[in-house]
């Protein structure tokens, strides 16, 4: 009876080339997945994980929640979110080594200096600009001088981001 029991338990359970020793858990959720799931019309599959589910899990959360609730201008809005989206890019994913760099193509070792210079400027440079310009007030011909400089620096790099937006996938 043992013997009979175990069996059937094995022919349950996916072959072990890995040597992974599945629980019950496991198995009722590979259950449930191919043989339940797989077998809901994808119209309605997909309606779920793009509609219903997206509701409580919304994607790229972190990029969303640059974006304001209260009044910026559009050129403001974009300039936040796109530098959200280098540093989210930067953070989540090149950081942890997440880039499949075979895929992305020849240009992939400028990209990373691109990505690494643009994240720096974002995260330290630009930042140390905004200080001097409040620290240097009074003088408003240096202001106007920085925030040109600002100004022409985060256009290189929203126009590079552009360029190398190919290379931003995993």
């Amino acid at each position: 009876m043992i013997k009979k029991l175990k069996s059937t338990i094995d022919s349950v359970r996916p072959p072990d080339w890995l040597g992974y020793k599945s629980t019950w858990q496991d198995r009722v959720g590979w259950f449930i997945r191919y043989n339940i799931i797989s077998r809901i019309p994808y119209p309605i599959r997909e309606f779920y994980y793009e509609k219903i589910k997206t509701i409580w899990k919304p994607q790229h959360s972190r990029i969303r929640k640059a974006v304001p609730r209260y009044w910026w201008d559009l050129d403001h809005v974009l300039l936040v979110v796109n530098f959200e989206i280098i540093k989210s890019f930067y953070e989540d994913e090149y950081k942890a080594n997440i880039v499949d760099w075979e895929g992305t193509g020849g240009d992939a070792l400028k990209f990373t200096k691109w990505l690494e210079g643009a994240y720096k400027y974002i995260t330290e440079d630009r930042p140390a600009i905004e200080k001097l310009i409040e620290k240097s007030y009074p003088n408003y011909k240096r202001v106007e001088k920085l925030e040109q400089d600002m100004e022409l620096q985060d256009t290189t790099v929203l126009i590079e981001l552009v360029k190398w937006r190919k290379y931003m996938w995993t």
